[in-house]
């Protein structure tokens, strides 16, 4: 009769402690557009003052102002939105980010700590976002890049004797 009861009290309690811990989960879905990079859906919020400045770019710009530190992410990268979402304004330094994609409405409720972030051109590169990255990346390091599997992210870094990005580890 006794260990009924304390298997009771036991179940309960476990069944309390799975609800608490549970509810303080945050579960967040990232977006996922295939190989889409949600320029047609989101091209209006370009021009829409926000606290996040989203200005379209190519590499080819980026190079000409020699930029020290570029942090390439995409929306749907789970490592680029726990990177993106811990920064702070203290934190982030001189590294300019450069999106993927045009997910502007979710960059500007999941990034705040950001007040620019550059987008890789759609008009530049076109709407299928592993081409964009592969062509941005090719472009930025002035090197061909074998059409393998997108890797995201990617961090470069301006190397002033050589006069050119270099990928970092």
């Amino acid at each position: 009769m006794k260990r009924q009861a304390s298997l009771r009290i036991v179940n309960v309690l476990m069944s309390a402690f799975m609800t608490v811990l549970i509810g303080c989960i945050s579960i967040v879905k990232l977006p996922n557009y295939g190989d889409n990079d949600v320029y047609a859906e989101n091209k209006q919020y370009l021009e829409k003052p926000g606290k996040i400045a989203f200005i379209e770019i190519t590499a080819q710009e980026l190079i000409e102002k020699h930029h020290e530190d570029i942090y390439l992410f995409s929306t749907w990268c789970s490592h680029c939105f726990y990177h993106l979402s811990h920064l702070t304004p203290e934190t982030k330094g001189i590294t300019k980010y450069v999106a993927a994609n045009y997910d502007i409405r979710f960059m500007q409720k999941r990034f705040t700590a950001l007040d620019t972030i550059f987008i890789i051109s759609n008009a530049a590169y076109g709407s299928k976002e592993s081409q964009k990255i592969n062509a941005f990346v090719s472009e930025l390091l002035k090197e061909t890049i074998p059409k393998a599997p997108v890797r995201i992210p990617q961090k470069f870094a301006w190397n002033s004797q050589e006069g050119r990005f270099k990928r970092l580890p």
